[in-house]
C-alpha cells in the first residue's frame, strides 16, 4: 500500500503562511472557513472522510466554532489539519491534508497552486519555484522525532531553586518542536524549557538563569491562585513582566507545545491556544533541557506523552 505521507516544500508553506496571515492562533479558524466554503470540491476528492473534522452543509458557524475550539484535543484537529503540515513538520504531511489547506487558504485559486507543487497522484513534481526535483526521502532525512519516557519530577535539594531537570537527546541538529502532557496538583510550581548552545549553561550562579546565550520559557501557578501565567528570560534577563493567560487545566492537565517555525519564531500552545511566540536566535536550538520547580517549593508533577523533534 502507498504511503499518503508527502512533502510540503517551504516555499508553499511560507505562501501559505502569508496568505492566511498567521497571528494569534486564528489560522485555524479561518483554514475552517475556507473548507466550508469549498466542502463540495473537498467530498469530491474525498478529502472530508477521517480528515477534515467539525465542518457542514450549514457552512462555517462562529458560534459551532467557539464551542469546538474549547474541545479540541491535543493530536485532533490543530495538530492533524494546521500544525503538523504548516508549522511542526512543514516538509511533510498527509496529502489529503495538504489538498485541504491549499483549497482553503487559496480558495477559487487553489487549482493553479496545487499544479504547480503536486501530480495528479499528490507527488511533489519539479516547477521553476524550487528549481529542482525534490524526491520525498530528501525530506525525510530533515526531521527526527524521539518519543521519550514519562516522567516524574519533584523538588531536587542539590540544585539551584530545587529545579528537576532532563536534557533532550539532540547530539546533532537544532531542535524543532516539544510536545508533553504535564500533570500536577501543586499549588505552586513551575515547568518549561531552557534553549542554549551545547556549550552554554544549565544553571547560573544560585539560580536557572544564566549569562551566556540562551533562552528560557515557562508556565506555573501561584499560592492562593488558579491563573497561569507565563514567563521568559533572554540570556539571564525577564524580558517582560509575567504574563497572565486565559487558560485552565484540565483534569489538571496542560497541554504543551512547543516549535520553532523556519524563521525561528518560538511560539508556545497551551491546552490548544497560542500563548506567546518570539524569534530567537538559531544557535541556541542546539540543546534543550525540560525544567520543572518551585522556587524552594516541594512540588510533584508527571510529564507524559514526550516527544521532540529535530532537525538532523
Amino acid at each position: 500500500m502507498e504511503k499518503r505521507d508527502k512533502p510540503m516544500p517551504p516555499e508553499l508553506v511560507q505562501l501559505i503562511k502569508e496568505k492566511m496571515k498567521y497571528g494569534k492562533g486564528r489560522i485555524e479558524e479561518k483554514l475552517l472557513l475556507g473548507m466550508n466554503k469549498y466542502i463540495k470540491i473537498l467530498k469530491t476528492d474525498e478529502i472530508i472522510e477521517g480528515t477534515v473534522q467539525c465542518i457542514g452543509e450549514e457552512g462555517y458557524d462562529k458560534k459551532r466554532w467557539k464551542q469546538i475550539k474549547g474541545n479540541i484535543k491535543f493530536g485532533g484537529f490543530t495538530k492533524n489539519i494546521v500544525r503538523n503540515p504548516l508549522m511542526l513538520k512543514p516538509y511533510r504531511g498527509d496529502k489529503y491534508v495538504i489538498k485541504a489547506i491549499i483549497i482553503a487558504a487559496f480558495e477559487k485559486k487553489w487549482k493553479e497552486v496545487y499544479d504547480e507543487f503536486y501530480d495528479s497522484e499528490g507527488n511533489l513534481k519539479k516547477n521553476e519555484a524550487l528549481g529542482i526535483e525534490v524526491k520525498n526521502t530528501d525530506f525525510k532525512k530533515l526531521l527526527k522525532t524521539i518519543a521519550l519516557n514519562n516522567w516524574s519530577a519533584s523538588a531536587n535539594f542539590s540544585t539551584p531553586q530545587w529545579a528537576n531537570f532532563v536534557k533532550f537527546p539532540i547530539n546533532e541538529g537544532l531542535i524543532k518542536s516539544i510536545r508533553c502532557q504535564i500533570i500536577t496538583t501543586s499549588e505552586y510550581y513551575r515547568f518549561g524549557f531552557k534553549l542554549f548552545r551545547k556549550n552554554g549553561k544549565l544553571f547560573g550562579d544560585g539560580s536557572i538563569q544564566s549569562m551566556d546565550n540562551n533562552f528560557v520559557i515557562h508556565y506555573g501557578k501561584n499560592f492562593l491562585s488558579n491563573e497561569l501565567f507565563i514567563t521568559t528570560y533572554r540570556n539571564g534577563i525577564l524580558q517582560r513582566p509575567d504574563k497572565y493567560i486565559d487558560v485552565k487545566p484540565s483534569n489538571n492537565r496542560v497541554i504543551s507545545e512547543l516549535f520553532i517555525d523556519n524563521e525561528n519564531i518560538l511560539y508556545l500552545i497551551l491546552n490548544g491556544s497560542e500563548v506567546f511566540k518570539f524569534f530567537i536566535n538559531k544557535e541556541i536550538r542546539e540543546q534543550v533541557y525540560m525544567l520543572a520547580w518551585a522556587d524552594g517549593n516541594e512540588f510533584e508533577m508527571s510529564v507524559e506523552n514526550i516527544e521532540i523533534e529535530f532537525e538532523t
